[in-house]
């Protein structure tokens, strides 16, 4: 049996933790590990972490040492004891056979996994879907002409991401695309064409202004590391 860590950053996410740790627990095997970070939270975050920890003892929590979610992110790395680890976000939602169906594609020549996702809004409305890239050359061609490889959906490689640099603080607010990047020249990328996230919209979603930050910072990352 393959068991995962399961890395999620949290930063003043009072209002979706129970949710999020009921689903994680549905999504997650007993021998699998489920990290919050806390990420200098200002709310009632670390409060609910420590009473839900009591119940569930697979829960494990650690304090950024640093700042910021690139910092983290890679706590939360440094911290887990797996040899996969999986991405999940506080504010999104899962189905329960996620990682069931992601471990079915873990071999050799894989370093990380993705998989289709649908946007739902604030009321669990269905917004839509985004079909990822089955194969490996087509995930390379999207990362130069959509994001399609959504982070809180990743499964991938902790010897991989370890070789490669883990998240750099120099590529944020694109810190996962970069990380896939570099990671591509090291073994397959790939994808589950089913939905296993999803992504929740609401009032502290990426804005518009956000959004062109990302993509002009993405583009930078494209010629960083694609083009050389």
């Amino acid at each position: 049996m393959i068991n995962v860590s399961i890395i999620v950053p949290v930063r003043n996410g009072e209002a979706f933790l129970y949710k999020s740790i009921k689903n994680l627990i549905h999504c997650t095997s007993y021998s699998d590990e489920i990290i919050y970070v806390d990420d200098n939270s200002t709310d009632q975050s670390l409060k609910i972490l420590k009473e839900m920890q009591k119940l569930h003892r697979r829960i494990i929590i650690k304090r950024n040492p640093g700042m910021g979610l690139v910092d983290a992110l890679n706590h939360g790395v440094d911290s887990s004891t797996n040899d996969w680890i999986a991405r999940f976000d506080v504010d999104d939602e899962y189905p329960e056979d996620r990682l069931k169906e992601q471990k079915r594609f873990i071999n050799l020549n894989v370093v990380a996994i993705f998989c289709d996702y649908e946007f739902r809004g604030a009321n669990d409305e269905y917004l839509g879907k985004v079909p990822s890239p089955v194969f490996d050359e087509a995930i390379k061609v999207s990362f130069q002409r959509s994001q399609r490889t959504p982070h809180p959906g990743a499964l991938f490689s902790k010897e991989s991401f370890y070789k490669v640099g883990g998240y750099l603080k120099s590529d944020f607010p694109v810190e996962d695309l970069s990380l896939w990047v570099r990671m591509s020249r090291e073994g397959k990328i790939i994808s589950v064409p089913k939905s296993l996230l999803y992504y929740r919209l609401h009032s502290n979603s990426v804005t518009a202004k956000k959004r062109e930050s990302i993509e002009n910072k993405k583009n930078l990352i494209l010629k960083k590391y694609l083009y050389f």
